[in-house]
């Protein structure tokens, strides 16, 4: 079994925002993206730059409402 320690939570969150963040308005930090390969795809990201100009409970609040969009949308899905 792989331990996790708390980096490796802090990490997930970021990723979750650097790939589910799609813009946003009435922010004084530009919103940019760079392309990546994920697992053989690729992906529009927000640069950790870019991230890093938000407070991290800014970036946990921002990982739990795209997973929230996300299960929404997948349950929507089934239906």
């Amino acid at each position: 079994a792989k331990i996790l320690n708390d980096n490796d939570g802090v990490e997930q969150i970021y990723k979750v925002v650097q790939a589910g963040l799609k813009g946003w308005e009435n922010v004084n930090v530009a919103f940019t993206t760079k392309t990546e390969k994920i697992s053989g795809r690729e992906v529009e990201m927000v640069p950790l730059s870019t991230l890093d100009s938000f407070d991290q409970k800014v970036v946990s609040e921002l990982a739990i409402q795209i997973i929230a969009i996300q299960k929404a949308s997948s349950e929507e899905r089934k239906n």
